[in-house]
């Protein structure tokens, strides 16, 4: 049942309504997205018409609902009855990478930076993307190098960024 090969131990849901700009910015799903991202932690997404073929494949749902709608309702409905870890996203929520994370953590799925900076983990390479300057500690299963796909560079952390940085890791 559910995705092949997925990745990731969260799942985003919303609808067709969420893709419109609200209050006169960006939509709200973007947001969102943008701040899981930031968190550090994979993410899929999905319709709320897709969550009974993916429901068992997740350990926390996050819901962006800026309108109430049935069948997301009923989604968060089902997720909260069954003990799921949920938030739900309301347009009047803040929305912050620190507030997801915690989330996460709390609910068992590791976090591999306090910084925020995007990770993708897929079966053979990483990416990590740090937008901003700072000094990063990241780690995958206790591992703190790794090899950039490109150079063949070992890249140690915790380390220094000065500049946005995105590179490609082997898995090994």
């Amino acid at each position: 049942k559910g995705m092949d090969k997925k990745c990731s131990e969260v799942a985003v849901f919303t609808d067709e309504n969420c893709y419109f700009p609200l209050k006169g910015h960006k939509s709200r799903i973007w947001d969102v997205c943008n701040e899981i991202g930031l968190s550090g932690v994979m993410y899929d997404i999905f319709l709320a018409s897709d969550f009974e073929k993916v429901y068992d494949d997740y350990k926390v749902f996050v819901f962006v609902e800026p309108n109430k709608t049935r069948l997301l309702s009923d989604c968060i409905k089902t997720a909260k009855e069954n003990g799921k870890a949920v938030m739900v996203i309301t347009d009047d929520d803040e929305v912050k990478s620190e507030k997801f994370k915690g989330l996460f953590e709390i609910n068992g799925i590791t976090v591999p930076t306090k910084q925020k900076a995007v990770v993708y983990t897929a079966e053979n390479h990483t990416v990590f993307y740090a937008h901003e300057k700072g000094r990063y500690d990241f780690s995958i299963d206790g591992r703190k190098t790794f090899t950039d796909f490109f150079t063949g560079e070992r890249i140690v952390f915790p380390r220094e960024i000065n500049k946005t940085t995105c590179w490609l890791f082997e898995k090994e």
